[in-house]
């Protein structure tokens, strides 16, 4: 045991990173040596430390100070951090410290409002997808300047009604996408939508389960072919809509067709005569 000591102890004080980066994950280190290697002129042996399940408290508050951003960054997931800490680290001059700091489960009311209004992107989309998020910080990021931040709040399932709105006419292609997905659209969303600009928004509203049938007809008279092969995938289409998608000029709307179950022998005919 003394010798494995001793070992361990020159291994901690050679010059060979890779071999201190190796004992600082160890199991069963003596409390000196990890205090040693907690002041390892190594960033990647000190990160190593702060992960620690072992680590007291005096080593936990010394590496929220560390110099380098990815060991104050792994202490900011440390599920044992005191509120202090964490707020002191919430207040990190940089981003990637806040980001670990806005995923953690602990935060408090006023933290995580703070960091809704953090300067960097990816910090106020770590809050965006937070669960506990309130409903006046779902509203305020649905309005945020970044088209990630709105994208993650537009993913949702806990969406009040005016972001909703807001998203639907969000400039973010993708935004929009997502809000076609949801679930219990009011009608005059699903309506805005189905006359999207981009055939993806369209295409996503063509297959709802809730169209009216105004909307499936319209949809089936859509300019852009990929939008009708979705709405020729529905399981709902009147006949004189199969019919139709089965004289469409697109093959791939016709092939969408050809496969369906519920095929009139006047479809196949229509079908057999573009072969």
């Amino acid at each position: 045991m003394e010798n494995n000591w001793k070992d361990n102890k020159a291994i901690a004080e050679s010059d060979n990173r890779d071999e201190r980066a190796k004992l600082s994950r160890q199991e069963d280190l003596p409390a000196d040596l990890i205090e040693k290697l907690a002041n390892d002129n190594s960033s990647v042996v000190r990160s190593n430390i702060a992960q620690r399940n072992d680590l007291p408290s005096n080593l936990v508050e010394k590496l929220t100070n560390d110099k380098h951003k990815h060991v104050r960054g792994t202490i900011a997931k440390r599920k044992d951090l005191p509120s202090n800490l964490v707020e002191k680290l919430a207040n990190d001059k940089h981003e990637h410290v806040r980001y670990n700091i806005a995923e953690r489960d602990d935060l408090s009311g006023d933290l995580i409002e703070k960091l809704s209004n953090d300067k960097h992107k990816l910090v106020r989309s770590n809050i965006a997808q937070r669960k506990d998020l309130p409903g006046n910080l779902v509203e305020k990021l649905a309005n945020d300047e970044n088209f990630h931040v709105r994208l993650f709040i537009a993913k949702r399932n806990d969406l009040p009604g005016d972001p909703i709105e807001k998203l639907s006419n969000d400039e973010d292609r993708e935004v929009r996408c997502n809000i076609a997905v949801k679930k219990d659209l009011p009608s005059n969303i699903i309506e805005k939508l189905a006359n999207d600009k981009h055939e993806h928004v369209r295409a996503l509203i063509a297959v709802r389960k809730d169209l009216p049938s105004n909307l499936v007809e319209k949809l089936a008279n859509d300019e852009n072919f990929y939008v009708r092969i979705f709405l020729a995938d529905r399981n709902d289409l009147h006949n004189n809509l199969v019919e139709k998608l089965a004289n469409d000029k697109h093959e791939s709307v016709r092939s969408t067709i050809s496969v369906r179950k519920d095929l009139t022998e006047e479809v196949k005919a229509i079908l057999k005569k573009h072969n």
